[in-house]
């Protein structure tokens, strides 16, 4: 891979799946954590920092879910929470 390839290259959107509601709070703040990256130099200041969601629940309807996980780089979540029997309606 080239560096300008690797430069431009993005990962759309990334689910993390973690044990426990304790982990899902941690591992989001580390995301948002980037944010101190800039401020010791460490990433560019120009870069861009992650939208991270904390799934606690799944959502009731389609519509909201689509518009929640469409505005997210990062989505952090339980596996109960993805396992929810629930059938998200329009």
């Amino acid at each position: 891979m080239t560096q300008r390839a690797r430069r431009t290259a993005a990962i759309p959107r990334l689910f993390v799946i973690v044990p426990t509601d304790q982990l899902r709070s941690q591992v989001a703040d580390k995301f948002l954590g980037f944010g101190k990256l800039k401020e010791t130099g460490c990433l560019a200041p120009g870069a861009s920092l992650p939208t991270v969601v904390a799934l606690t629940r799944a959502p009731k309807m389609l519509d909201g879910m689509n518009q929640l996980l469409g505005s997210a780089h990062v989505v952090v979540a339980t596996m109960s929470v993805m396992s929810y029997p629930r059938t998200c309606r329009r």
